[in-house]
C-alpha cells in the first residue's frame, strides 16, 4: 500500500533521465573495480602494494557513496516519491543501522551504540526504507567527523510518533553554520569538505526525506562539545506486538 503526495508529479526532464542513466552506468564498472581490489587485498602483497590497493579501495568507496547521494538527491528533487506503509519495530530498525555501521566505527576506534526508550518499544507504521536511510545518513555523518569518543543513536517513543537523536562527541558546529547545514552542496567549512571527500548532500537528503515523511529535523550542540541531530516523525501505532 502506498501513500502519494497531494501535488501532481512533475514531468521528468531530459537532464534528470541522463543523470539517472549515467549514474547507473558509472556505478556498474565502479562496483567491478571495488570487487577486484577487495580480492587483490586478500592476496599476498608487499607493504607498498597493499598501501596502493587500499588507497584505490578507499577512493572508489568514496566515489560510489558520492554517486549514490547524487542519484538519491536527483530523484527526490525531480520526481514524485511514493511512500511505503508497513509495520516495523523501531528497536530492530535502529539495531540494523548500528550493525551496518559498526565496522566503520570500530575501524576509527569509536564507540557506537543505540538506546531505546521505553522497552519493550511499541511498533509503528511507516516507510522503513526512508527512515533507515535518514538514520544511516545521520549516524554515518556523525562517524565521519568524530575523532574520539563515540556516537549514540537515541530512539524515543512518543504519543504521536518517534523521535530519533544522533549524538556525537565530535568538534561541534558553530551556530552560524547550522543555518545552511541542510542546504545541498554546502558543508560547514572547506576543511570538512576535504576530510569528508563528499559534496554536502547527505544532510540535504535527510532534510528532504524528513519533510517527505511530514516530520522535522533540528541540530543543536556547541563547538568543542559535540553535536546532536534530532528527527521527529509523526507515525501511527501498529497492531504488531512489541
Amino acid at each position: 500500500m502506498t501513500d502519494t503526495p497531494n501535488s501532481s508529479p512533475p514531468a521528468s526532464k531530459p537532464e534528470d533521465t541522463f543523470l539517472a542513466t549515467a549514474s547507473h552506468e558509472i556505478r556498474t564498472p565502479l562496483n567491478g573495480i571495488l570487487g577486484t581490489v577487495s580480492l587483490l587485498l586478500e592476496t599476498d602483497l608487499a607493504p607498498a602494494q597493499r598501501e596502493y590497493a587500499e588507497a584505490i579501495r578507499l577512493s572508489g568507496a568514496r566515489l560510489l557513496e558520492l554517486l549514490n547521494n547524487v542519484l538519491d538527491y536527483a530523484r527526490l528533487d525531480a520526481s514524485a516519491v511514493e511512500l511505503e506503509r508497513e509495520s516495523f519495530c523501531p528497536a530492530r530498525l535502529g539495531r540494523e543501522v548500528i550493525e551496518l555501521l559498526s565496522p566503520r566505527a570500530h575501524a576509527a576506534g569509536l564507540d557506537l551504540a543505540a538506546r531505546i526508550l521505553p522497552t519493550p518499544m511499541p511498533t509503528y507504521v511507516g516507510d522503513t526504507g526512508r527512515i533507515r536511510q535518514i538514520l544511516f545518513n545521520l549516524v554515518g555523518n556523525a562517524l565521519k567527523f568524530t575523532r574520539q569518543g563515540g556516537v549514540l543513536l537515541d530512539i524515543k517513543s512518543l504519543d504521536d510518533g518517534l523521535e530519533f537523536r544522533v549524538i556525537d562527541t565530535g568538534p561541534g558546529i558553530a551556530e552560524a553554520d547550522r543555518q545552511r547545514l541542510f542546504d545541498a552542496f554546502h558543508q560547514s567549512s572547506t576543511k570538512d569538505a576535504y576530510k569528508d571527500g563528499g559534496v554536502g548532500l547527505g544532510l540535504a537528503i535527510v532534510k528532504r526525506l524528513t519533510e517527505l515523511l511530514r516530520g522535522r529535523v533540528d541540530v543543536t550542540g556547541q563547538l568543542g562539545l559535540g553535536t546532536a541531530f534530532s528527527v521527529f516523525l509523526p507515525l501511527e501505532r501498529a497492531d504488531m506486538p512489541p
